[in-house]
């Protein structure tokens, strides 16, 4: 983001103009404004934490915080937090999970009620009851409004799942966890499983009465085309989504991208994702779910990797911004 244009964004945010009400509007409770923020890891291997961005038009990002982490790991099988997902519950508070480890059959997880202070850091074992699990990558957290419940997705490489095609030793399908208080979980159970490609990093969006769902076709070799992002989508959080017939039917994104992140903004739904071979990050947009503009190029913080944009009150950026300042 340009200098100026952060600059008046910090103004707005840190003073921002007073509202002006009509003598014969009905009487009730303003509805706060929402930023959008993007919570994020740098390499190498997300050793230092979170860290979070702001944009204004959903493709120009600036840090917070002068690239300082805001939570440091220390939880799972090798302390990382690779790919955080952030989302805020109707109690307020922001639940964040992430990928602690390669190689493990758990994921880290921490809530806040302002994305400074953090509470203590758990070890969620969501696959401990399959020993066969080789791991837990890139968890999405999505609080489902219609159910109450929070939905904790993620893609686990399974052997005891012999119904998934394996390529390259590893058959990564989505499962799925789901509580209302964060004590008590549901077992784990498969939310989506192709019975022709692997899939991994699952995202998802409501609009109206339809739940999307967004996900990385992980084939590669046999696959033509291969590595995209594709949407399918279901009348129920859990589905059943439908599967692409063949490579390529439902695809949005170009090849050779990971980590989607799924948004709407000023009436456009915004799809954006790693380009991991450049180093860069693109995105692509639409009105109405079946017309996708062309590739834009996101304006990122420097080492910017997978993360999550979801939105906050606008108070919660003053606060931080206020709290950085000091």
């Amino acid at each position: 983001m340009k200098k100026n244009s952060l600059s008046l964004l910090l103004s707005l945010l840190l003073f921002p103009v007073a509202p002006s009400f009509s003598a014969c509007a009905v009487s009730s409770a303003p509805v706060e404004e929402q930023v959008l923020l993007f919570s994020f890891f740098k390499e190498p291997n997300g050793r230092d934490g979170l860290h979070l961005a702001t944009s204004e038009d959903g493709i120009n990002w600036s840090e917070l915080n002068d690239g300082k982490s805001f939570l440091v790991p220390c939880v799972g099988k090798d302390s990382l937090m690779r790919d955080p997902s952030i989302c805020q519950g109707p109690d307020g508070l922001f639940h964040m999970v992430w990928t602690s480890s390669w190689k493990s059959r758990s994921i880290g997880y921490a809530c806040s009620k302002d994305l400074i202070h953090w509470s203590e850091q758990r070890d969620l074992p969501v696959m401990e009851q399959d020993l066969s699990t080789k791991n837990c990558w890139a968890p999405e957290i999505f609080y489902d409004d219609q159910s109450k419940m929070y939905y904790i997705v993620w893609a686990s490489s399974v052997d005891s799942n012999p119904d998934a095609p394996n390529k390259d030793g590893n058959n990564h399908r989505l499962f799925e966890v789901h509580t209302k208080d964060f004590t008590t979980f549901s077992p784990a159970r498969l939310i989506y499983c192709p019975p022709s490609m692997t899939v991994i990093d699952g995202c998802f969006l409501k609009k109206e009465d339809t739940y999307y769902l967004f996900v990385k076709n992980e084939d590669k070799g046999a696959a033509s085309p291969m590595k995209y992002i594709y949407m399918t989508s279901a009348d129920s959080f859990l589905g059943p989504y439908p599967y692409e017939k063949s490579y390529g039917e439902w695809k949005i994104s170009p090849e050779w991208v990971e980590g989607p992140s799924v948004f709407e903004w000023k009436g456009e739904v915004f799809l954006i994702y790693d380009m991991y071979r450049t180093k860069k990050y693109g995105a692509v947009r639409s009105k109405d779910m079946k017309n996708w503009s062309k590739e834009e190029t996101l304006n990122i913080p420097r080492g910017l990797r997978h993360g999550t944009v979801f939105k906050a009150p606008a108070s919660v950026l003053r606060n931080i911004i206020k709290h950085i300042q000091k």
